[in-house]
């Protein structure tokens, strides 16, 4: 039976890699949308659909990057929730669903665009100062997490008024090249062979899985009972940083089983 003694070396990485990750996702975040601001071309309504589509991707980049620190959630359930630097990690065995389908990612995702475009956007103030009014209605974003990739689609209708002109633009796409659909499966197989054991860590069988599909594993304890597990997989997101899914799990331990 693999318990606390037996993870301790993997805690001070796992932390320094959490800590790292946590850093450049928000340094990310603000460059982002200062790269953006910086470059925005020629005042015309093709220029601001382009601009709104770079937004449109770094912000499901993000999203997406959150989402799996936060084991397939945008806002982790309250009664899951484990906060472990500036991100929420949920605890899988305190709910009777574990890890989250991917129907439900989708919506997760669709929700983070939605409330986070804006930040990017800047409600296209640039345009504005420009001599470009831009009037916005709601936002209602669709995603479709395939094999290989994420397809990102946001209606989000906007018309645009220049001078004695006006234009209306409706629908907005991006594509993100990510495997989640394949890492989500093998997240899904390992949280099966956990449930198996529910007292206990099967690190062998764990890091056969890892070895087998070509990803990293790695375990930290949050606190007495609780334990982290954090896939790191080879595919990098933009920001070159491996791309991480992060869930942890309550075990019933007492004191007795930890010495």
């Amino acid at each position: 039976m693999h318990k606390r003694g037996q993870i301790t070396v993997f805690i001070i990485v796992g932390m320094l890699l959490i800590g790292v990750t946590a850093l450049i996702f928000f340094l990310t975040k603000i460059t982002t949308i200062t790269t953006l601001s910086a470059a925005t071309p020629a005042n015309s309504a093709a220029s601001l659909k382009n601009y709104l589509t770079q937004c449109l991707e770094k912000t499901a980049q993000e999203g997406i990057s959150l989402i799996g620190l936060q084991g397939g959630y945008y806002r982790v359930p309250k009664e899951t929730l484990v906060g472990h630097f500036s991100f929420d990690t949920p605890v899988y065995f305190a709910t009777p669903k574990a890890v989250p389908d991917i129907k439900s990612i989708e919506k997760e995702l669709a929700v983070y665009i939605e409330e986070n475009l804006g930040s990017c956007t800047k409600h296209f103030i640039t345009f504005q100062e420009q001599g470009m009014q831009v009037v916005e209605g709601a936002k209602k974003a669709k995603i479709n997490i395939r094999p290989g990739k994420i397809q990102v689609n946001l209606h989000y209708p906007l018309t645009i008024k220049q001078q004695t002109q006006e234009t209306a633009l409706e629908d907005f796409s991006a594509t993100i090249p990510l495997d989640f659909f394949q890492f989500h499966s093998w997240v899904e197989e390992t949280f099966a062979v956990q449930q198996e054991s529910p007292e206990s860590i099967p690190l062998g069988e764990l890091m056969h899985l890892a070895y087998k599909n070509k990803y990293n594993l790695e375990v930290d304890n949050l606190n007495q009972n609780t334990v982290q597990y954090l896939f790191l997989f080879d595919q990098q997101t933009e920001d070159n940083t491996p791309f991480i899914f992060s869930y942890a799990i309550q075990y019933p331990w007492t004191e007795e089983d930890l010495k």
